[in-house]
């Protein structure tokens, strides 16, 4: 399914209740997930099935978009969330989010379901929660152009598959990596800073390899040129390589909007790059890092110094070769 079906559904749903007064429910093929039109408040709707009724509590309170606990009989009474979409600006947004769900908990069942739902919940509070007013921190761009020039050039390699290469991209999600193909990592840094060359590391968990398979640090150092490349334009370039993949597309849009933009959004952020160097990292024993603190000690920023690394780089071709097919 992807976002063009989930709002024809809707639509069609819309069509049918001209002439009713309760809420129109469709089955999605996921269980416990149903797609819904409320002709009362004229607005669409999902209904998830959950172990356990949510409290009141638990529930975020974001612009658009509406959550509530109510018990349904599928046969038997059991509770649900109820997510509405309150606002029809965020009508696509809405699309977005309930199929992230739908992906997030096919094939799932009981306290592991209601877990990729609470997972997926947060996953999206940076977009909802963010004062739509403002642009995204330079730093912030920064990281997003050097994420987005990294999923242009893992596309490029043809090494695995469209859908495989951007499913790997974890940035919007605010996970501990940027990007994680199977049990592999790359953490990625961007860095205008003069030399010595240096990336701002900014939690303790960042380098934390235990339990992965390999782990890579990729430092892209930038310099903002008139007449660069803008966020917009690898934005494009990603579209195109993907326009006959509406699937594909949809989930690059979902990582998009998770990190806090709309594609509308793009032409406000007119500064232009240069990538002057790319430099990846095998993260291994004696890699400078901080991964344990003492008790009591979190939240951790700290910076590391490019050039002390120099016995920990390997080529582009090698670290895309590991992160990808583990060689």
């Amino acid at each position: 399914m992807n976002t063009k079906q989930l709002t024809e559904i809707w639509d069609e749903l819309k069509a049918q209740s001209k002439s009713m007064q309760s809420l129109i429910v469709r089955n999605t093929g996921v269980p416990g997930l149903s797609i819904a039109f409320d002709p009362i408040s004229n607005s669409n709707k999902i209904l998830l099935r959950v172990e356990e009724e949510w409290a009141e509590g638990m529930f975020p309170n974001w612009t658009g978009l509406h959550f509530s606990s109510e018990f349904f009989e599928v046969p038997i009474l059991l509770p649900h969330i109820v997510l509405e979409l309150t606002n029809d600006t965020f009508s696509e947004v809405f699309a977005f989010f309930c199929l992230d769900l739908i992906e997030n908990i096919a094939d799932t069942n009981g306290s592991e379901r209601d877990g990729r739902i609470q997972e997926t919940v947060n996953s999206w509070n940076q977009f909802f929660l963010a004062n739509r007013e403002k642009l995204l921190t330079r730093e912030k761009q920064q990281g997003l152009f050097a994420e987005l020039d990294l999923l242009l050039r893992l596309l490029n390699t043809g090494l695995n598959s469209n859908i495989d290469v951007i499913s790997s991209w974890k940035g919007g999600e605010r996970a501990y990596h940027d990007f994680q193909f199977e049990n592999r990592v790359i953490e990625v840094k961007s860095t205008l800073s003069k030399e010595p060359k240096k990336v701002r590391i900014s939690n303790e968990k960042q380098l934390y390899d235990d339990g992965i398979d390999s782990l890579q640090l990729l430092a892209t150092s930038l310099t903002t040129v008139e007449g660069g490349t803008r966020l917009i334009d690898l934005y494009e370039e990603l579209s195109t390589i993907l326009s006959e993949e509406d699937i594909t597309h949809d989930r690059l849009l979902t990582q998009i909007i998770k990190y806090g933009l709309l594609p509308g959004d793009f032409d406000k952020y007119q500064t232009g790059y240069n990538v002057l160097q790319r430099q990846y990292f095998v993260v291994e024993d004696g890699f400078p890092r901080i991964i344990v603190c003492p008790e009591g000690v979190g939240d951790l920023k700290y910076s590391i110094t490019m050039n002390t690394c120099d016995e920990f780089e390997v080529s582009e071709e090698v670290a895309f070769g590991v992160f990808m097919n583990g060689e």
